[in-house]
């Protein structure tokens, strides 16, 4: 719709720097969401409740982690994306933003497995 208007590189240029950290907060809230609603319903030994107690630590790192992503990006948002700096800078922010949820989720954990020598099958 705002392509449509003729709005859309305006519409770019603002949500480039921000919302790759915005997309993985969402990303990280709704697998909490549905991690919850595996807790309550998979059946194990346990009722409910204590199911849930167990596995609190989980379901609150991931909300934990999707309210920091969240936060990050309603920062740039706030100061970064409205400014009148150029679109290679916010680019650039971008890609930061990228380079660090990869490296974070994908290639430190590899690093880590590595260095303690533990094959994954």
């Amino acid at each position: 719709y705002i392509c449509a208007l003729g709005h859309g590189k305006n519409f770019i240029r603002f949500v480039t720097a921000h919302s790759i950290f915005e997309f993985f907060g969402i990303m990280l809230a709704g697998a909490a969401g549905l991690f919850m609603g595996y807790i309550v319903i998979h059946a194990t030994k346990f009722f409910r409740k204590d199911n849930f107690m167990l596995k609190r630590r989980e379901l609150f790192t991931l909300s934990f982690a999707s309210a920091i992503f969240l936060f990050v990006a309603a920062i740039i948002e706030g100061f970064i994306s409205p400014s009148p700096i150029s679109y290679t800078i916010k680019l650039i922010i971008a890609i930061i933003s990228l380079s660090f949820i990869l490296y974070y989720f994908w290639i430190y954990p590899k690093m880590k497995i590595k260095k303690r020598n533990i094959k994954i099958v």
